[in-house]
């Protein structure tokens, strides 16, 4: 399943930087909103991150149990959905940091349902193609692998119901390593203010 800290992610709510809780200790820890966050220094309450329901996914979806077709047919549509929720997110962050109501948030994002329209939306938005920016900051395997993943999801689901799980497995990898990592990134590059 996606890769997460055992610490989780937390986020400044002053700052809305997200970095790992991992390298803390019990004393250092930063869910405890007195110890100052890293680099910017807020002594504040803590955000789990990503969102509960993403979390959910992502911590309770045990798939090791099931048969290795069922758990590749519920990879590929679960880490679509997973990527789906974040980069929404990730562009509602975006249209709020530049200040846009929540009727025409709705009313962008619901004029740009669909993927294409979505990635035109972060170029729109940020000046850069989401591809140059996975690419030039090391994230290339998982624009590519997550493009192929993407096509899979829509060729079982619209077309033929059929998938070579095999030729997905190393896809599969690189989307449960990077994931929340690329997420991470792109808040920390594009939405937080420190």
């Amino acid at each position: 399943m996606i890769n997460r800290p055992a610490g989780g992610y937390l986020m400044c709510t002053d700052c809305k930087t997200i970095v790992s809780n991992d390298d803390y200790t019990k004393d250092s820890t930063l869910s405890n909103p007195k110890n100052p966050f890293p680099e910017c220094g807020h002594k504040s309450v803590r955000e789990l991150w990503p969102r509960w329901d993403v979390l959910t996914i992502i911590d309770d979806t045990n798939l090791e149990d099931s048969d290795s077709q069922n758990s590749g047919t519920l990879k590929l549509i679960l880490y679509n959905s997973i990527f789906d929720f974040q980069f929404e997110d990730f562009l509602v962050d975006l249209l709020r940091k530049c200040n846009t109501a929540n009727n025409v948030i709705d009313f962008i994002l619901n004029s740009s349902a669909n993927f294409p329209d979505r990635i035109a939306l972060f170029k729109q938005l940020t000046g850069e193609k989401l591809k140059d920016v996975l690419e030039n900051n090391g994230f290339a395997d998982f624009g590519s692998e997550f493009r192929i993943l993407r096509d899979s999801r829509n060729n079982f689901v619209h077309r033929t119901f059929e998938v070579d799980f095999d030729d997905l497995a190393h896809c599969f990898e690189v989307i449960e390593r990077d994931m929340l990592k690329v997420f991470m990134f792109l808040h920390n590059k594009y939405i937080s203010t420190r």
